[in-house]
């Protein structure tokens, strides 16, 4: 009868990881723009621990980088990680806060 609804799953969930670590070796961290859409990509499937690992490795972190690594950890309910985040990119960088950054290290004061 053919593969189970659960096996399609699994089988696009493995392709799935393959095609993404062929993007974050071939492309990401070294291209900014595509490692901060990977970020957001992590985060959205709930995995913040692989995006803030990516966000480690790239070389020339944005300020949408630091906000979205930040805004990764604060979806995921990591509020604390979010909060250490923002004080180091306020510590490590010169980098000026926007809105944006700002919201983020405001709900990481959020339970």
């Amino acid at each position: 009868m053919g593969d189970s609804r659960e096996e399609k799953q699994n089988s696009n969930k493995q392709t799935n990881k393959r095609v993404t670590r062929r993007i974050e070796l071939g492309l990401a961290p070294a291209h900014t723009v595509v490692a901060n859409s990977l970020l957001h990509l992590y985060s959205s499937c709930g995995l913040p621990g692989a995006a803030l690992d990516l966000f480690r490795r790239i070389p020339d972190r944005s300020l949408v980088s630091w906000n979205t690594a930040v805004d990764a950890l604060v979806g995921n309910g990591d509020h604390l990680a979010a909060l250490d985040l923002f004080r180091e990119m306020q510590r490590d960088t010169e980098l000026a806060p926007d809105a944006y950054t700002e919201l983020g290290g405001l709900n990481s004061f959020t339970a």
